[in-house]
């Protein structure tokens, strides 16, 4: 008998026949219960089968085919691996980068971080600071230079540098001549952001399209990207996977309106463009996203030029900055593998992997090595990169993309009839969808609806990280003030560097223009928490000690020692010294120890009904400890005992942990980046 003759041996249940199934083993409870809402408004099935990929869009069944959602290539080619420099000397810049390219990085990614005349993060004013940084270094076969609204003036430094530096040997100077280089260069964005005007668009538009022709005339291969998309800021903002996707098409439709009424051609456009994303937890959605990102982009372009819509993006990645945790850090090396194979299987070409611990330059050589070895191990030892899609025909992955593809187009559309991206953000419509997410986040944070390993779930009671905070804030915390474009103009950029003019005394030139209510900051997700913690440190080193934490717990073994647990790991988040007592069988037997009591929060973990048994018992002494100490019972019904308060999974932590802060008296101090 044959196999085939041997699988109709075998019922093929239906879908509804599943959904019956389902049904009888939940007990009461309806298939509807297990549908699943994400932050995006996208529901979950419990379930998916073929019937659901029979519902969708015909896809391409190879890559190269329009509309790109498998990919752009008809062979998967490798992911190139970035690494992030970010030494605040030239010194350990330099080591970095012979230590990167040892290790097969293919491309450096310079971020600069400057204010007004001062720079922070790499200190690369001048053309001499390029010798420094890449003496005896050999062949760098690729660059992304990361400088915000100055990334063109950075790269004519470097251009000039690599060109006439005579400190070099000729043959590495001719190895760094041939470096391929991309601007992460957005300033639409960086007028979102605060570094420049939103009135010189019109004349960043020009400059950007000179750029492009001049470039294009001179030398292509050497510059190959001259801008840039940055999603990977705007998923820092905390925005959703749908609106992270609207605003870059928004962005992308913006750019190819404005260049192209600058003469230039769709292909000329695409050919000078590269996209950056922020691939951020959710493992599935991300990768979806990969894939719905090649398809709008494809099909916006197609609406303009059927011709140019095959045109190839480089889609650039980076690990998610608003996932990270600055409390327990190594969990953040969890974070970017997963993060990274979500990049990976989707099919971006380049990624770049942060550092675990940026915060602690102690720990920057291991997390410099760790980061690298992500992409490393996912490419050498999981095989990840050998073939082309590896999520087609996935039930889930298929809807999941269609179902982000459509929810994101809705929201790209709206933006557009607000008058597109720029006129969005200026009557506020961005900063709204922004402020609307922060709020969600907060909230979420606040009541673990979104857990934070290390952050607001399961805390290192002992971790102490303020002198790592307060280390960095000189290089770390800068933002760029906002410039204007009158002083920066390609030509006058270009002549200065020609020169061999200082970057410091360049940027003497610029003029400051105000901030306005429409300007966008990125943040982290537990950075609310994890403020408050600092502050606790803070007041810890000046006072002596942190707030005490006393848990009480009592009667019925299960449940004393569930919430005794729970108790610890709650106000532990805060950073405040957490301690139990060894369980007894009634409140009563902790009466002296509740008299002798110096804690300034004392926590009861028992039953409701041992609550409601032994608390009146010690009313005097409850009375006399809340005049001196604030007083909890774990569980999640109020109102058990008048002068005791209840905590739970659903209490709003991060009011709670102002309040006694405010108590205290531990003062705001300073937050990590």
């Amino acid at each position: 008998m044959t196999a085939k003759n041997q699988l109709k041996e075998f019922p093929h249940p239906s879908r509804e026949d599943w959904k019956e199934k389902i049904a009888q083993d939940l007990k009461g409870k309806t298939f509807e219960d297990l549908i699943k809402k994400t932050p995006e408004g996208l529901e979950l099935q419990p379930f998916y089968d073929v019937q659901d990929l029979a519902s969708l869009p015909k896809t391409a069944e190879e890559g190269g085919e329009f509309p790109f959602t498998r990919n752009y290539q008809v062979q998967r080619q490798r992911m190139q691996i970035a690494q992030p420099i970010l030494a605040t000397d030239l010194q350990k810049a330099h080591a970095q980068i012979k230590e990167a390219l040892k290790n097969q990085v293919d491309v450096l990614v310079l971020e600069v971080k400057y204010c007004q005349d001062k720079l922070y993060a790499l200190p690369l004013a001048r053309q001499q600071d390029f010798a420094k940084l890449f003496a005896g270094v050999g062949k760098v076969p690729a660059l992304q230079i990361k400088a915000g609204i100055l990334s063109p003036a950075w790269y004519f430094l470097w251009q000039e540098f690599s060109k006439k530096n005579s400190t070099l040997s000729q043959a590495s100077s001719g190895a760094l001549s041939e470096t391929v280089v991309d601007l992460v260069y957005d300033p639409l964005s960086q007028i979102a952001f605060g570094a420049t005007s939103p009135e010189d668009w019109s004349a960043l538009v020009k400059e950007l399209a000179a750029m492009m022709q001049a470039f294009s005339q001179e030398d292509p291969k050497k510059l190959d990207k001259i801008f840039c998309i940055d999603g990977a800021s705007w998923k820092a903002t905390g925005l959703s996977i749908t609106e992270e996707l609207a605003v870059i098409l928004s962005l992308f439709h913006e750019y190819f309106i404005a260049l192209s009424q600058e003469g230039l051609s769709a292909k000329e456009i695409l050919a000078r463009m590269m996209i950056q994303i922020g691939v951020g937890p959710r493992y599935f959605h991300e990768i979806a996203k990969v894939r719905v990102l090649r398809s709008l982009l494809a099909q916006l372009v197609a609406s303009y030029d059927e011709a140019a819509a095959n045109e190839a993006l480089k889609i650039s990645a980076k690990t998610d900055s608003w996932n990270q945790t600055y409390y327990d850090p190594h969990v953040n090396l969890l974070r970017f593998t997963t993060e990274s194979m979500a990049a990976n299987l989707g099919g971006v070409d380049v990624l770049s992997v942060d550092l675990f611990d940026a915060w602690d330059e102690q720990r920057q050589d291991l997390a410099f090595r760790m980061s690298r070895n992500i992409s490393l191990v996912l490419e050498h030892e999981a095989y990840m990169g050998k073939v082309m899609d590896p999520a087609a025909g996935s039930y889930f992955i298929e809807t999941l993309t269609e179902q982000l593809a459509e929810a994101s187009w809705k929201i790209f559309q709206e933006i557009e009839s607000e008058g597109g991206f720029l006129q969005s953000w200026k009557d506020l419509k961005i900063k709204e969808r922004v402020n609307a997410r922060l709020e969600k986040s907060e909230q979420n944070l606040s009541t673990q609806k979104d857990i934070y390993l290390g952050s607001n779930q399961y805390p290192l009671w002992d971790e102490q990280r303020l002198q790592a905070s307060l280390g960095t804030q000189a290089s770390w915390e800068k933002t760029p003030s906002a410039l204007t474009l009158s002083e920066i103009s390609l030509p006058a950029t270009k002549g200065f560097f020609e020169k061999g003019g200082e970057l410091s005394g360049f940027l003497d030139r610029f003029t400051a223009v105000n901030n306005t209510e429409a300007i966008i900051a990125s943040y982290r997700g537990a950075a609310p928490l994890e403020e408050l913690r600092l502050n606790v440190e803070a007041y810890a080193q000046e006072q002596g000690g942190a707030p005490k934490v006393e848990v009480y717990p009592f009667g019925h073994r299960a449940m004393r020692a569930a919430r005794s647990n729970f108790a610890l790991n709650f106000f532990a988040c805060a950073g405040y010294a957490v301690h139990a007592q060894t369980p007894q069988n009634s409140l009563k037997d902790f009466e002296k120890t509740l008299q002798a009591e110096g804690a300034q929060i004392i926590v009861f973990c028992a039953s409701e009904e041992d609550y409601q048994k032994e608390l009146p018992l010690l009313e005097a002494v409850l009375t006399q400890l809340s005049q001196k100490a604030e007083l909890f019972y774990a569980s999640p019904q109020e109102g058990l005992y008048d002068s005791v308060r209840n905590i739970s999974l659903k209490s709003d932590r991060l009011k709670l942990f102002r309040e006694l802060n405010q108590k205290f008296g531990i003062i705001k101090g300073s937050q990590p980046s």
